[in-house]
């Protein structure tokens, strides 16, 4: 997530980065982080925020400093003498047209389009904002937000609301007499900003493109589309028209296809998500130039000190390979520690940070050396392979039986694994100890999963195990508890696997989080696995403590009783 700097600090990065263009315009972002010091990301987020210093050609991005004003008085002074110089003999132009850019899109005609029962012709009295009961947060946001020109990305945490956010800047776009279109990544997402707008704005014309509709903004005010219908139909914008874009999840439009969903004829722009940055840093070269930067940023010290979030604790628990597993653990090691030097010695894929190394690899894969991408290929699939065997490891099944009972005590409880394999493994194991569990899977269908999730919410069933497929657009209240079996060093995932258990509790309890990793492994808090994620989520929990299993599993329980109040001392920070 980007890092929220104070006035003072962003004049002095400002400064260094004017001076150094100034001897090298031209420049791309990484290449001033090299010269200032300032991390590339600090970089990037400055220069996209002051459009009035720096300008921007190409992508990805090659930055230049702007004329001074003094310079501008004077090109000003120049343009106007040469203007009424032309006067006589010139005949005066036409203003230029705003054309929306939908190029390679199918514009849907009139007959193709299905009809849209909720097209009122009565437009319903706007809520006020007031009633719309924001965080201070989410009033902060959305004045940072206006402030920027009503364009720019908010980043927040899952689960600290950011559909509500989204929601004042509906009420302002309608008051302004704009329409809308929300971008959301699949067809339960669809349906819940669906159902929350008919609920906010009764009256108002609500259209959906994609999961079986084909509407445009010719047939409503707002208008709720799929990414996969998005980028390939118009949204039908017309020329010099009032429109807001709301991305829901926009880290997922910077790809070479969803990024068609991004179309030019939108004057203003939100762009949500957990976090904008992505391993392949497109963020660089498509998010921030689209959006216009970063507006506001509330993470997890943020959310859990304005009480938007439940206070949560944390619980390690280890295991051991077995010989044949750790065997293969170690040869998966050795190449690929063969192979990334390979890749930061013969090509220059950065060492250190682990993301920097991760977003090199991409690049090798799409535009590097031949040589570069096979082997960065062949590094990601190793990687994989060495995360499937932490996360499929027998005595993590083992102390997942020895400590069931935990789930007894919880609400609801989600467990988190790296593949269906394994979420079947697990869900077959707690079904032996009677307890009512289920595998949400993308290998069911999206009707089967919707059932699924009615069945979790009832208390029907107790546990789901999930690969991906809840992490991101699933809201589910109701978990208390998170098991996680496989872990991922995308940080994103990570925020998104927490969203769906720290949301507010309406009895006050506390969410809690159990991690399971293989001792002496990278997985391993005493190993640096703390690098990518955890330290993170150390630093924001009311209580951590580690555990060895099965001597330690009454204690464990009572660490985990959601209820419990006391705090303990822990024994692994």
């Amino acid at each position: 997530m980007g890092i929220v700097l104070t006035p003072q600090e962003n004049t002095a990065i400002r400064r260094k980065i004017a001076k150094v263009l100034a001897g090298e315009p031209g420049l791309g972002a990484r290449a001033i982080s090299n010269r200032t010091g300032v991390s590339a990301a600090t970089c990037s987020q400055v220069l996209f925020g002051s459009p009035d210093f720096f300008s921007a050609t190409g992508s990805p991005p090659n930055w230049k400093n702007r004329r001074s004003p003094a310079a501008k008085k004077r090109v000003a002074k120049k343009a106007t003498y040469s203007a009424a110089k032309k006067s006589k003999s010139s005949t005066k132009a036409k203003p230029s047209k705003s054309k929306p850019s939908d190029e390679g899109k199918k514009r849907l005609k009139k007959s193709e389009r299905t009809e849209n029962w909720d097209n009122f012709d009565i437009l319903g009295k706007l809520p006020t904002m007031a009633s719309l009961k924001l965080y201070q947060w989410q009033k902060q946001a959305f004045a940072a937000w206006v402030e920027a020109g009503r364009s720019g990305v908010v980043n927040a945490v899952t689960g600290a609301g950011k559909t509500r956010l989204a929601l004042a800047a509906i009420r302002d776009q309608l008051g302004r007499r704009g329409r809308i279109v929300i971008v959301v990544p699949n067809q339960t997402l669809q349906e819940q900003w669906y159902l929350e707008i008919k609920e906010r704005f009764p009256g108002r014309s609500i259209g959906r493109l994609g999961s079986g509709h084909k509407q445009t903004l010719q047939d409503c005010q707002i208008l709720i589309a799929v990414a996969a219908s998005g980028r390939r139909y118009s949204f039908g914008i017309e020329k010099n028209s009032n429109c807001l874009l709301i991305a829901d999840e926009c880290h997922r439009y910077a790809s070479p296809e969803n990024r068609k969903v991004l179309e030019e004829g939108f004057n203003t722009r939100l762009g949500l998500t957990a976090t904008h940055e992505r391993m392949d840093n497109l963020h660089l070269e498509v998010l921030l130039p689209y959006f216009g930067g970063i507006v506001y940023n509330f993470g997890y010290r943020d959310a859990i000190d304005a009480k938007v979030i439940a206070p949560f604790r944390f619980a390690f628990v280890g295991a051991s390979f077995t010989k044949k597993e750790q065997k293969r653990y170690d040869e998966l090691s050795e190449e690929l520690k063969n192979l990334r030097s390979k890749l930061v010695k013969g090509f220059g894929a950065a060492d250190q940070p682990f993301s920097a190394y991760l977003a090199d690899l991409q690049n090798f894969k799409n535009n590097g050396p031949k040589q570069a991408g096979i082997l960065s290929g062949m590094w990601e699939k190793r990687w994989t392979e060495r995360r499937h065997l932490m996360a499929g490891s027998q005595e993590k099944l083992k102390n997942l039986d020895r400590i069931r009972n935990i789930f007894l005590d919880a609400d609801r409880s989600l467990v988190f694994t790296m593949s269906i394999e394994s979420a079947e493994e697990v869900v077959a194991l707690l079904r032996s100890r009677g307890i009512a569990s289920a595998v949400h899977s993308s290998k069911i269908s999206g009707e089967e999963r919707r059932k699924m999730l009615d069945a979790f919410a009832n208390g029907r069933i107790k546990v789901l195990a999930s690969v991906v497929t809840l992490e991101e657009g699933v809201d589910v209240p109701e978990a208390d508890l998170g098991i996680i079996i496989g872990s991922t060093a995308q940080r994103r995932q990570m925020i998104q696997r927490m969203g769906r258990v720290i949301r507010k509790k309406p009895d006050k309890r506390y969410a809690r989080f159990v991690y399971m990793f293989i001792k002496g492994t990278v997985e391993d808090p005493s190993q640096g696995a703390h690098e990518s994620f955890l330290q993170e989520l150390w630093r924001v929990a009311d209580e951590i403590d580690s555990f060895k299993i099965p001597g330690d599993v009454g204690q464990l329980r009572t660490f985990l009783k959601p209820k419990r109040r006391s705090k303990v001392m822990s024994k692994s920070g």
